[in-house]
């Protein structure tokens, strides 16, 4: 989630845990507000259920997004202990800020910094914990719709279903960032799709584990685009 370099150098201006505290609370309250607005549409939901119930899986699954579309994603994930990844930026000390007001478990790491660690402590959090897991696989820097092969050998190592979640929308507004990223706006129509779940293989090369779940991700934006929805 990037911002502003003038809105950046105001927070950071004073106590920096306590900006960062307020300002997480903030989004997290806007995220809830705009939430309240919008119509939501569900597709393939019943995906995870199954995940989830299957007895001789692992318990837990793997939601993989795009970094745009990760505000709208947080929405329909919240409130359920799902474990998250977040930058050790201070973009990442925001987005984690705000996660966890809206009830995710953070963990702190990214494929530039941290990733050996992180990757470790998700595994572990979904290995013990059963604690489902979240990766916007582009990010933190992109570039965009480009998936770096964290997610992969993640779900290597823990043996747990991925499943692509897609989060578009009617109408949002579109930032010159990146990776484009998107808020929805109020009163917009927003159309969650998660796609059937899918395994990668512990013998598989990690490219091409990494291309699989660009391919799944590829699958349900196609179907949001049908619908018209911005993608």
């Amino acid at each position: 989630m990037s911002m502003p370099a003038r809105f950046k150098r105001n927070i950071w201006s004073g106590s920096y845990a306590p900006n960062v505290r307020l300002l997480g609370r903030a989004i997290a309250l806007l995220i809830r507000l705009l939430e309240q607005t919008i119509t939501i549409e569900r597709i393939g939901w019943e995906h995870w259920a199954a995940a989830r119930a299957d007895t001789n899986g692992p318990g837990s699954t793997l939601f993989v997004i795009w970094h745009a579309e990760q505000v709208a994603a947080m929405m329909p994930l919240k409130e359920r202990g799902v474990a998250a990844m977040a930058s050790l930026s201070k973009d990442g000390d925001i987005v984690s800020a705000t996660m966890e007001c809206l009830g995710y478990r953070l963990v702190r790491g990214s494929s530039s910094r941290g990733g050996a660690r992180s990757l470790l402590e998700m595994a572990r959090l979904m290995q013990t914990e059963s604690c489902d897991g979240a990766i916007t696989v582009d990010g933190p820097r992109g570039p965009a719709h480009r998936a770096k092969p964290g997610a992969a050998l993640l779900a290597q190592k823990t043996g747990v279903p991925i499943i692509a979640l897609s989060a578009s929308t009617s109408r949002g507004k579109r930032f010159a960032s990146w990776d484009r990223f998107e808020v929805p706006l109020p009163f917009s129509h927003v159309l969650f799709i998660l796609g059937k779940p899918f395994f990668i293989d512990p013998k598989c090369p990690l490219d091409e584990g990494t291309s699989l779940i660009e391919k799944q991700l590829s699958i349900v934006e196609n179907t949001a685009a049908k619908r018209g929805m911005i993608c």
